[in-house]
């Protein structure tokens, strides 16, 4: 019933609901929130003051998976089928996903915790197969056995393969694979969206793309140096692997992370090269093969960006 009376309304009507529906879905599930975030600010901010940064105190909040699902609206990327496809590695409950499913894209998501998975197939399973395949193996740039993993009861958001938390326990084990194994057991040749969220082990998950058989037309991923420096890289070092496949690299930068289960606040958006305003930030990268001209992201932004502060 409920997918029959999203098919009747529309489009313009989807937009305005979607981001208080997506709300009052992370705020069911427990994703890191806050009761204040009911009342939001838009804004209409130039790209240098984007640029710049803003303080703490506007509680600026970006969802940049909804930022880029409004720049594929304004693309030709259709997948190897002609439906576009999302690979969503550390896919949570699934928020990334679903609107991208309400709007036909298929979906492979990877979600190795198996509570989150419980929730992901719950909240998700209208879409099953036709639509979203649900992985319960972790992805990196190695196939393994008996990998360690690890989930904290302080946020369900930073489960993972590094243990880079005092909250952190252990939650047996997983196997991994890589995207390149991936796509040949399931003969994917196209990928439009790649959206990682791993918790330090994205530049792993990018090792493993088969980048001579398909290049995702966006790719976004998380980068924070305090959990990645210890496994061996930096966001830096990121960003230029992907400048070396030819994308154009825009830099989501977070304030640094005061405590995890609480919401986070955004401080500001920078084509790369350049550096972070503070060495503790966190954020994440936006890959585009195609470039994206600074007033198309003055106004993304200004659409997706939204303050609960001063």
């Amino acid at each position: 019933m409920k997918e029959k009376l999203r098919e009747l309304l529309p489009e313009s009507l989807k937009s305005i609901l979607r981001p208080w529906v997506n709300r009052y879905r992370k705020l069911r599930q427990g994703t890191p929130t806050q009761v204040e975030e009911v009342g939001s600010q838009k804004t209409n901010y130039s790209g240098d003051e984007l640029a710049n940064g803003l303080n703490r105190e506007k509680k600026a909040r970006l969802d940049e998976g909804e930022l880029i699902r409004s720049y594929f609206s304004t693309t030709s990327r259709k997948g190897d089928s002609g439906i576009p496809l999302c690979i969503d590695v550390g896919a949570h409950y699934g928020s990334s996903a679903r609107p991208l499913l309400e709007e036909g894209w298929r979906v492979v998501a990877f979600e190795p915790d198996e509570k989150n998975r419980e929730k992901l197939n719950g909240s998700l399973k209208s879409y099953i197969p036709e639509k979203l395949v649900i992985e319960e193996l972790a992805v990196s740039d190695e196939e393994a056995d008996n990998v360690s993993f690890f989930r904290s009861e302080v946020s369900t958001g930073i489960s993972g393969l590094s243990s880079f938390h005092e909250s952190h326990t252990s939650a047996g084990s997983v196997s991994t694979t890589t995207l390149a194994t991936y796509a040949a057991q399931h003969s994917i040749g196209a990928v439009d969206f790649l959206k990682i969220d791993t918790e330090g082990f994205d530049f792993h998950v990018l090792r493993g793309v088969p980048w001579s058989d398909w290049k995702p037309g966006v790719i976004l991923c998380e980068f924070e140096d305090r959990k990645t420096l210890p496994l061996g890289y930096g966001w830096k070092e990121m960003a230029e692997f992907l400048i070396g496949k030819g994308y154009e690299i825009w830099v989501s930068e977070w304030h640094p992370i005061t405590e995890y289960g609480k919401a986070h606040d955004w401080n500001r958006m920078f084509q790369f090269p350049g550096e972070l305003s503070d060495s503790d930030a966190w954020g994440n990268l936006l890959a585009f093969q195609d470039s994206v001209d600074p007033k198309t992201m003055e106004s993304l932004l200004n659409t997706h960006l939204n303050l609960f502060g001063e």
